[in-house]
């Protein structure tokens, strides 16, 4: 008696921490994605005004700045168009850990419910699910 009640507290246990080391898991592979998405769009932006600089640096009269000029509206259509790329991903991310962790919710809860089920056939046969 006392060896099936240890075994089955076990069991729930084990039950009860599956989903949370899963939402765990999900928690540290989402942030561990979201900052190396940060590292790499940082590094394109310093690129970005990295350029702007060497550009402005070749300025030495009203003909090159004309240039530059011209050259602003280029680098803000980039600006731009990076700005909503990252925007469109980082959007993407948050839709896909939400969906895994809406899924990861539904197991658990599909899993409780069909233990309860058993555990309630268990302790009354007459019942039926």
């Amino acid at each position: 008696m006392n060896t099936d009640f240890i075994k089955n507290l076990n069991d729930k246990a084990k039950e009860s921490m599956e989903p949370i080391s899963k939402i765990g898991n999900l928690f540290s592979s989402s942030i561990q994605e979201t900052l190396s998405f940060q590292m790499e769009s940082a590094k394109k932006y310093s690129e970005l005004v990295s350029e702007q600089m060497k550009s402005f640096a070749t300025v030495r009269d009203s003909e090159t700045m004309q240039e530059f000029t011209k050259g602003q509206m280029d680098a803000l259509a980039k600006f731009n168009e990076q700005v909503m790329s990252d925007f469109n991903t980082l959007s993407e991310s948050g839709q896909k850990f939400s969906k895994e962790l809406q899924e990861i919710i539904h197991a658990a809860q599909s899993d409780k419910s069909e233990t309860d089920t058993k555990q309630q056939t268990a302790t009354n046969p007459k019942t039926k699910a």
